[in-house]
Formats: C-alpha cells, sequence, structure tokens
C-alpha cells in the first residue's frame, strides 16, 4: 500500500472518504489473497495501526469484518501480530505501538478477542526490546522480485526526511503505560482475568 490512504485518513474530511473504506478494503484483501508480500502485509498493518489510532479500533473492527464476517481474526493472528515484530523503520515501529495500544484498551477487542491480546501485547514488547538496526529490512528484495527496474529501486530507497504522521504523541512506553492504567480504572481486574485464561488455556 501506498502513503496516499494513510495522508486521506490523517488529514482529510472523513465525511468525504470513510465511504470509500470498503471499496480500498476488498482491493487489499484481493491483493492479499493473489500475492501476499512481507512488504504489502507491513505496509496493510501500518495503515490499520494508523487508523486504529486516529479513528479507533471499532471502526477498523466493522470494515475488515465488513468484508467477510469473523474474518478479523485472521488478520490479527496472521498479518498484525507477525508483521509488527519485523517493521524495521522507526516511524512505523511509532505506528504500530499507538495503533496496537488503542486497540489493546478497547473494551470491545477485549471482549471479543481475549485470546489474542497478549500476543498483541507481546508485539508491542518486542518493539520496545529488539532494535530496528536488528531487523532486516526486506523491501529492496520484494521490489526486486516484484519486478522493478534498479531505477526505481533506487528511488524507493533515495534519502529522504522520515515524516512523524503520529509526532503529537512523545513517549510510546509512557503511553501505552498510561493507557493500561485507564483501562484498569474503568475496567478492574480484567488483565488479570485475560492472563489466567491464557493460563487455563497452555495448561489444556
Amino acid at each position: 500500500m501506498g502513503k496516499i490512504p494513510s495522508l486521506i485518513i490523517l488529514y482529510a474530511n472523513p465525511q468525504k472518504w470513510q465511504k470509500y473504506m470498503p471499496m480500498l478494503f476488498k482491493i487489499v484483501f484481493q491483493r492479499l489473497t493473489s500475492k501476499k508480500t512481507d512488504m504489502f502485509m507491513k505496509n496493510f498493518t501500518i495503515f490499520l495501526c494508523l487508523y486504529m489510532y486516529k479513528h479507533g479500533f471499532d471502526q477498523v473492527h466493522q470494515l475488515v469484518n465488513g468484508i467477510q464476517n469473523g474474518i478479523f481474526t485472521m488478520v490479527l493472528n496472521n498479518i498484525i501480530i507477525k508483521m509488527v515484530a519485523k517493521c524495521s523503520d522507526d516511524t512505523d515501529r511509532k505506528v504500530a505501538v499507538v495503533g496496537l495500544t488503542k486497540m489493546l484498551c478497547n473494551g470491545n477487542f477485549l471482549k471479543q478477542y481475549s485470546q489474542q491480546w497478549a500476543s498483541a501485547l507481546r508485539g508491542v514488547v518486542e518493539i520496545f526490546e529488539i532494535p530496528a538496526e536488528d531487523l532486516e529490512d526486506d523491501g529492496l528484495d520484494a521490489l526486486m522480485e516484484g519486478g522493478y527496474q534498479s531505477k526505481m529501486v533506487k528511488l524507493r530507497y533515495a534519502d529522504a526526511e522520515d515524516y512523524d504522521t503520529v509526532k503529537e504523541v512523545g513517549e510510546t512506553r509512557k503511553m501505552l503505560s498510561q493507557s493500561q492504567e485507564k483501562k484498569k480504572q474503568k475496567i478492574p481486574g480484567q488483565n488479570t482475568q485475560i492472563i489466567r485464561k491464557q493460563d487455563k488455556m497452555h495448561q489444556k
């Protein structure tokens, strides 16, 4: 996915573009079905995280399940959770953290996806713990496999200013901690209940 959809959800009036989102998501899923590369899935993951941060988990959840009922579970397990750990760009990693934090602290997510809560939280923690320089950027290989000419590859990797799409967020660790604390105040003991469920599942 390119940057245009992200810029639209960041700056355009939602009333102007929301009606086109189902069509965009259908195109994305067609692409995922026909040719699912890591680079495309990472870009889609960052787009979803940015969308969740700006407009909430519920809207993204409704859009994805609008393509096929229940498909969000597959997207969460096979794309989002897997791909956030592979993000090597600092800005992408920041977007992933703020988007997943919004998701993790959403009441509807906690009710419907308690089994995935721990894995999603682990994905955020790994972003904090694994330095970006320790990750491999497979973007060049993906571009070459896709038939891009050498000039286009050089253009893709030309030096450019890294634009922070969530620059209003300061320290992401602090955001996660504060968001978790607010959730605990609203729903006391829910994290403990989820962890106990996870432990019971592993014991079976």
